[in-house]
């Protein structure tokens, strides 16, 4: 049930959600050997304001478990999860055409088995195995691979079809085991635990263009689509030639081993030391090794009960972890890649240059640099014809990468205080500080050893980037209380700055590739920086069997920064360029509060409960974020902001149990 809004309409905003879900659980011999099993349906709607098309999904989740006691010091686990689901108008937004909306199905299964026991009374065996297999595809909604795509960088519309289509496989198979050995009167008393682990991973993939009738992606097909800069013209100014390799298999084998102790020293003094080292190989298409990434991290702990009362505690920590950047190197260094070419139009690029009138006055163009020129086009947009420059084609031959590549990875430290403060009540102050470093990006395979101006950028080079980084710092306050029996209450508070030049995801939004465009003003606040946050959630239990559930936060503004693209300065070549420090403006702040009131009824041996539930209970429509563009983002100008929360709505559900 949606309420509208300042921004939002309701009648054409249109959104539903069905989750129905069931559980069963118990003993099939009693004592020996239990089930679990769990499932689950979530159909979903949701139209963004003015969109043409609404995304619709249904899901399933469903989950199985059997545990068997063997032996009284042995048991054994088997698992099954699985979660199929299918998307329609994945992508629906105001900017996206009906005909130009994705189709995404995908789904993933995951078996493992676990068996541990008591191999004496000090030492304790646990392994597990377990299998993960996932698929994800996605293709026009139309089901139609042949028509290309338009972008307007004018109006931000996608119209035509969708822009491109994708196949992937991700499996994984592991195998872990690990001892611990518990040992008093060594100095204190011991929980030693050590363990190895051994996962082998494959990717098979692979992402095209549409505007082709070579089909799904297959070897050598070639496809199209055009990207349009005027906003009343039929013509566009770039016609975008990609050429695919087909499926590409990447593999990768992962080896860990790791060893720790729990030391404590006298009662109130516990100390964790451990270490582990992990060494991660990954393997292209060619059965070529293209990344050797071998990290030892040691971590350091402990937990200081002042008092001796369980009363003050003191906890403190530093370890050093992967970074999960690491797991992006199949696709990045995929072998194969697609090489591009952006044929300029005649009629409407080439001739602002050049007073070409006629197609062989645009060849002869095309000629003086070199160049390459066609006169036809999927669609026959442009009665001129189309010139490929030098410096137009991207993406020949695979990635070049740095030698000896190091995995990213990051430092963290921690210092806590917690002290009781009543009855199952506590408040706990934090410090984190996390630093990640040798980051990895890719450059214009020009730009090698030393950045240079006007790279030609037919080829991209991997590397651990000079100066990349990722600084994060938070004080963190925290109340927790269950002093009644009425209320559970938990409060933070939390002071923290995000900073850095690469935000947290790969392949990046922003490149670093043409000099100095790409290198300037980086350093700065990143995208997922709040300065403030509060959060506060609980639940009172009323006489009744009535509950009302709370979850509210409070964050201060998101940061942004003016930016210029491509179309701006033509000889950034693509990317972004930050015409000012990273994060150096303000966006808007955010708040929210959702309020749940449930009421239980006992029939017999079985307990209804109806459940209502307002999101947004106040139908706040804060910003959500805004346009940095120097040109302006289609409707919108820079500073404008562009989408923002979704006012007040409502669900009611009931729960069985049994």
């Amino acid at each position: 049930f949606q309420e509208g809004g300042e921004h939002y309409d309701a009648s054409n905003l249109e959104s539903s959600r069905e989750d129905i879900g069931l559980t069963l659980g118990g003993p099939i011999l009693r004592d020996r050997l239990w089930f679990f099993a769990a499932y689950e349906y979530i159909g979903s709607k949701n139209t963004p304001p003015d969109s043409p098309t609404t995304r619709e999904a249904t899901s399933s989740n469903y989950n199985a478990k059997l545990s068997w006691q063997i032996a009284p010091g042995w048991r054994a686990f088997g698992r099954f999860a699985g979660s199929p689901a299918e998307i329609d108008n994945k992508d629906a937004e105001w900017f996206i055409a009906e005909e130009a909306t994705t189709f995404q199905e995908q789904g993933t299964d995951i078996f493992s088995a676990e068996l541990n026991g008591l191999l004496s009374d000090s030492l304790m065996w646990n392994t597990v195995i377990g299998a993960y297999r996932s698929s994800l595809d996605a293709y026009p909604m139309s089901r139609d691979l042949e028509t290309p795509s338009h972008f307007n960088f004018v109006t931000s519309m996608r119209t035509g079809n969708a822009a491109t289509q994708e196949y992937t496989e991700r499996d994984r198979n592991d195998l872990a085991t690990d001892l611990t050995w518990f040992v008093d009167d060594l100095a204190g008393s011991h929980e030693f635990k050590g363990g190895i682990q051994y996962s082998a991973t494959e990717f098979a993939g692979v992402t095209c263009s549409t505007g082709t009738t070579g089909g799904a992606c297959s070897p050598g097909s070639v496809g199209y689509s055009y990207q349009d800069l005027q906003a009343f013209t039929a013509l566009p100014y770039f016609l975008v030639e990609s050429t695919t390799a087909g499926i590409q298999t990447n593999t990768g084998k992962l080896a860990t081993a790791y060893l720790q102790d729990a030391w404590r020293v006298v009662p109130n003094l516990t100390l964790r030391l451990g270490v582990r080292y992990d060494q991660v190989k990954y393997d292209n298409n060619d059965n070529v090794q293209v990344a050797d990434m071998t990290k030892t991290q040691p971590r350091l702990g402990f937990a200081w009960d002042v008092t001796g009362d369980a009363k003050n505690v003191v906890r403190g920590s530093w370890g050093r972890f992967l970074d999960p950047s690491n797991l992006t190197l199949p696709y990045v260094l995929r072998a194969g890649r697609e090489p591009t070419a952006n044929w300029a139009s005649c009629s409407t690029l080439i001739s602002q240059i050049f007073p070409v009138t006629t197609p062989e006055e645009c060849a002869m163009v095309a000629g003086w640099f070199g160049g390459s020129y066609r006169a036809d086009d999927p669609d026959n947009m442009d009665p001129l014809g189309w010139a490929l420059l030098p410096g137009s084609v991207t993406g020949v031959g695979d990635t070049l990468y740095q030698d000896d590549l190091r995995a990213a990875y990051a430092d963290t430290w921690s210092l806590s205080y917690e002290r009781e403060v009543g009855n199952r009540a506590s408040v706990e102050f934090s410090y984190v500080d996390k630093k990640t470093r040798d980051l990895f990006e890719d450059t214009c395979a020009d730009n090698i050893p030393e950045p240079v101006e006007n790279p030609v950028c037919a080829r991209n080079y991997l590397g651990n980037l000079p100066d990349l980084a990722r600084d994060y710092k938070g004080f963190i306050v925290r109340y927790e209380t269950r002093s009644f029996s009425w209320l559970t209450l938990l409060a933070s508070y939390t002071y923290s700055k995000s900073e850095g030049n690469l935000e947290d995801s790969y392949p990046a939004t922003d490149a670093f590739d043409v000099y100095p465009y790409h290198f300037e003003n980086r350093y700065g606040y990143l995208r997922d920086h709040r300065e403030h946050r509060f959060k506060l959630n609980g639940y009172f239990n009323i006489r009744g069997d009535w509950t009302i559930g709370f979850d509210g936060y409070w964050s201060s503004a998101f940061k942004w920064e003016s930016q210029a693209n491509v179309f701006d300065e033509p000889a950034m070549l693509g990317g972004v360029w930050f015409l000012e420090p990273r994060g150096s403006r303000d966006g808007d702040q955010a708040h929210q509060l959702n309020l749940q009131l449930s009421k239980g009824f006992t029939i017999a041996k079985t307990r209804l409960v109806l459940i209502g539930t307002v999101y947004n209970a106040f139908s706040s429509e804060n910003a959500t974020s805004v346009c940095s563009q120097i040109s302006g983002c289609g409707l919108f100008e820079q500073g404008d902001y562009v989408s923002w929360q979704i006012p007040r709505r409502y669900e009611l559900g009931f729960r069985f149990e049994f």
